[in-house]
Formats: C-alpha cells, sequence, structure tokens
C-alpha cells in the first residue's frame, strides 16, 4: 500500500499509523450513523403521533367553542311587536 503525503511513507511510519487509524474510527462512525438515523426517525414519528392528538384535541375543543358561540348567537329573538292592521269590512 502506497501513500503520499508529503512524500511516500512507509509500512511504519507515525503518520501512516495515525492516518491508519483516524480512518478507522471515522469507519466506526459511518458504521452507527444508520442506527442513529433509524433512532431519529423512530422519535421524530413519535412526535408526530403525539403532535396529531394533540390537534385532534384541539380542533374538538375549537368545534365545541364555536358550536356555544352559536348558541349565544342564535339566541331566542324577542317578539315582533304585532302591527295593527285595519279590519276590513
Amino acid at each position: 500500500m502506497g501513500v503520499e503525503i508529503d512524500g511516500r511513507l512507509g509500512h511504519n511510519d507515525y503518520r501512516l499509523r495515525k492516518l491508519t487509524q483516524i480512518l478507522k474510527e471515522k469507519d466506526k462512525l459511518l458504521d452507527g450513523v444508520p442506527a442513529i438515523i433509524e433512532e431519529m426517525v423512530q422519535r421524530a414519528a413519535e412526535s408526530d403521533v403525539k403532535l396529531r392528538r394533540t390537534i385532534e384535541k384541539l380542533e374538538k375543543e375549537i368545534r365545541s367553542l364555536k358550536a356555544q358561540l352559536g348558541y349565544s348567537r342564535n339566541r331566542p329573538k324577542q317578539p315582533k311587536p304585532e302591527v295593527e292592521t285595519k279590519e276590513q269590512s
């Protein structure tokens, strides 16, 4: 394996060992990424379900309040005074 960083490096060179160590650590991190993504997707789904429940509760409350508001608007009106009409004979 020939790697060039500021010239050719030998197999026992410190920089090559350090570089391979760093690459192995990066590979481990990359191997863990799918699990992290899956966990984030699961948390997002749980949060989505929770928010949908909250939205449903609020929509029910809004409908209830609108219904109450409708009842207060549709109060029985006071009867209109009767208009006196001329009797036709």
